[in-house]
């Protein structure tokens, strides 16, 4: 069993737009977008460091864990999942939502200003994440 979920970090090239990083957590699927809210909070100032800014991501989502050799993990490709995707587009200061098996493409997404400004029960509806 799990509670698997990903985080794809948008971090496009010219020789490859599509290029990124997937964060997954094995137990934490259900508290991954409010580990994204807060993140995102707390990084505000490192919004436009595309170098930072995943680490706070990362960070937030392993939070005391970090001795552990399982329950999280980072990879060019999406491995188990059972939640929608969050996309986050460092360049253009996006966070998104897409299914498991698109392109990393969001069919719906926000500034990181106007996700941050909303209350996490007003973001679980918007993203329907249950």
């Amino acid at each position: 069993m799990g509670d698997r979920a990903n985080i794809f970090i948008s971090e496009p090239t010219k020789d490859n737009p599509k290029n990124g990083m997937y964060f997954y957590t094995h137990w934490g699927g259900n508290t991954l977008l409010n580990d994204l809210h807060d993140a995102l909070i707390r990084g505000k100032d490192r919004w436009s460091d595309d170098q930072y800014l995943p680490r706070i991501i990362f960070c937030q989502m392993v939070q005391d864990d970090w001795e552990s050799t399982t329950g999280y993990g980072l990879s060019t490709r999406i491995g188990d999942n059972g939640h929608p995707i969050l996309v986050v587009d460092t360049e253009n200061q996006m966070v998104g939502i897409t299914k498991e098996g698109n392109e990393p493409t969001c069919h719906f997404s926000m500034s990181f200003e106007e996700f941050t400004s909303k209350s996490k029960e007003e973001i679980k509806e918007l993203f329907d994440w249950s």
